[in-house]
Parts: C-alpha cells; structure tokens; sequence
C-alpha cells in the first residue's frame, strides 16, 4: 500500500483508504474515490506539485497534500 502521491505518472492502482477530515472524505466520495475503484495515474508533477488522475472515467487534479491523505495498491495494469 502506498501513499497517490507517490505513484508515478501512467500507474493503474486502486483506491484502499484516506486519512482525512469528513468534509474531504465526501468530496472524494463524490468525485467517484471508493474502495476498490481503478485509478489511473494521468500526471504527477512531485512533492510540492499537483496529480492529475482518471476515475470513472473523469479527470481529476489535485494537491499532492490532498494526494498524501489518499491510500492505494499498485494494480500492475498500464
């Protein structure tokens, strides 16, 4: 298990946890973040950057200290 901010840019895995306020946790639940959903590693910009993922289908850009709160298993798909 690792941390979606320290996936690299291409990397499928699925989404495990979050480690975050309730307010976060529905909005991620909303954007389609729940247990067991593919993600899709679209760019990953590094520590101090943003990610760029694709869940359902859709886009999403986040903080990487939103990303350090988001817990994943690598899936080995590409």
């Amino acid at each position: 298990m690792t941390k979606l901010s320290c996936t690299k840019k291409g990397t499928c895995c699925k989404f495990v946890s979050t480690s975050c306020d309730e307010n976060l946790g529905h909005r991620l639940l909303e954007m389609g973040f729940m247990p067991g959903e593919e993600i899709l590693v679209v760019t990953n910009t590094g520590a101090k950057g943003s990610i760029m993922v694709k869940v359902k289908g859709s886009k999403i850009a986040m903080s990487n200290k939103i990303a350090d709160k988001i817990m994943v298993v690598e899936d080995g798909k590409k």
